[in-house]
Formats: structure tokens, C-alpha cells, sequence
């Protein structure tokens, strides 16, 4: 909000004295600084003074949260998911061993001496050489040690195209005042037609939520000449809000 208020005065019949107020309440944090664009009358005989008054309030608020609508929050496509892996690595291991046996039947007929053997055709048994009936002398089989492997393998899930979605929904406003940070780390610059000047250091907030004063009728004349527009900007390192009072006083020289 701005507020501008003008006082004229005759001096000694030659001169009129100006005040010019520019008021503001403004929101402010550290990448929103505030520019107050001010301008000096081109019938300007002097400038008597400028001068700022500053107040670093805490920012506000009047509603919180927002409403919202139903919408595709996600879109997935088909594949496949490794769920686990073999490389084909050693899966079991045996040791050498050696068994004994005698002699054995097989259909009723006794193997034959050492050398003779069978041949399994299906689930029957059919004697190769049945020329001896003495039974087998005792014997041993021996088995050297070995592994058991797995090939490469891989187990996975399979998922076709599809999408998760969310219901349309809202988030009721909840109105009322609701009061933050105070500025802080504050800093001035001034334009006089050519560009801002380096920082203008106003102090730093005694905490987070007190109101404090950062300058009461700081006179900033020198920095500022001649007519035209001008401009000072006010930048904190927090949000906040400033309350703030720009006073212009100029002399102005009558016309016929």
C-alpha cells in the first residue's frame, strides 16, 4: 500500500517548500528484495532532505493450503525384473568313495563270473552272457570326487503397461492470519539516476519474531541530486515485512 501526502509552504514569498510521503508495508525475503521508485520535481529549486524511517515487522499470511485435482501421478511400462541370479557356480560337491557287493540275481538268473554284465531295456533286465552261473566274486566300485553344477540362470517377473493414479481430491483453505519472521541482515542502495551503489548496512534483528526498529529518520539527502526519477532498495536474508516511511522535503521555485 502506498500513501502520498504533500504540504506546501510559502518562504519569504519566493520559494515553495515541499514535503512528499510515500508510505509502504511490504513482503520481503532473500531473493524478493523491495525497490521504492521515487521522483523529484523538474521545478526543483533544492532538495531540503530525504529521509527514511524503517520498521522490520514479522511476515504475514491470511490463508493456508490449496486445493487440488485428481491426476495421473505415474505412468509404468511393461518389462521384466530380475528377482535373482546364478552364474553357474559349484551348487553341490561329492566325495570319492568306494561301495562292496556280491553276488546278485537279476530275472532269476545269477550274473555270471567277473567280466560277464547286463543290459537295462526299460523296466526289464536282459542277461548278456550266461554262460557261468557262479556268482560274483566280492568286488568294490570307486568314484574319484566331483562337483555338480548349474548353468546360468535367472528367475524374474514380468509386468505389463500401466499407470497409478490418484482420485481427484482438495485441500480445504484454512483462512486466517498467520504471522512469520521479522527481516533481517538488512541493507539499503540507492539509485540517483545512474545505477544502485554498493550496500548501505542496516543491522540485524535482536531475534526471529520481535518487531524492531531498523532506522528512524535516517537522512539519506547525500544521496541523491538533481530532478528526475529515483530508486532505493531494501533487502533482508529472511523472509519478513517492512513498514516503511519515505519523507521528501524540496524547495520549488515559483512561475510566472
Amino acid at each position: 500500500m502506498e500513501k502520498l501526502n504533500a504540504t506546501i509552504a510559502v518562504v519569504n514569498n519566493l520559494v515553495i517548500r515541499n514535503n512528499i510521503v510515500y508510505t509502504y508495508i511490504e513482503s520481503v525475503d532473500a531473493t524478493h528484495p523491495f525497490e521504492i521508485d521515487f521522483h523529484i520535481p523538474t521545478a526543483m529549486d533544492a532538495i531540503k532532505k530525504i529521509s527514511l524511517t524503517l520498521k522490520g515487522v514479522p511476515f504475514r499470511a491470511y490463508a493456508k493450503s490449496a486445493m487440488s485435482g485428481g491426476v495421473v501421478t505415474s505412468l509404468g511400462g511393461g518389462g521384466f525384473s530380475i528377482s535373482s541370479a546364478s552364474d553357474g557356480a559349484v551348487s553341490s560337491q561329492s566325495g570319492g568313495g568306494e561301495t562292496s557287493g556280491m553276488s546278485a540275481f537279476v530275472g532269476g538268473l545269477a550274473c555270471g563270473a567277473v567280466g560277464d554284465y547286463i543290459t537295462i531295456l526299460g523296466s526289464g533286465y536282459v542277461l548278456i552272457n550266461t554262460t557261468a552261473a557262479a556268482a560274483l566274486s566280492y568286488h568294490t566300485h570307486t568314484t574319484l570326487v566331483h562337483t555338480h553344477t548349474g548353468g546360468l540362470h535367472i528367475h524374474g517377473v514380468a509386468r505389463a503397461n500401466h499407470t497409478h493414479t490418484g482420485g481427484a481430491h482438495t485441500h480445504e483453505i484454512a483462512y486466517g492470519i498467520y504471522e512469520s519472521t521479522t527481516p533481517t541482515t538488512v541493507n539499503g542502495y540507492y539509485d540517483d539516476g545512474g545505477g544502485y551503489s554498493g550496500a548501505d548496512s542496516y543491522g540485524n534483528a535482536p531475534d526471529t519474531t520481535t518487531p524492531w526498529n531498523i532506522r528512524t529518520e535516517y537522512d539519506i539527502t547525500d544521496k541523491y541530486s538533481g530532478t528526475g526519477w529515483k530508486r532505493l532498495k531494501l533487502d533482508t536474508s529472511r523472509l519478513g515485512r517492512f513498514n516503511i516511511i519515505l519523507m521528501i522535503e524540496v524547495d520549488l521555485t515559483p512561475t510566472a
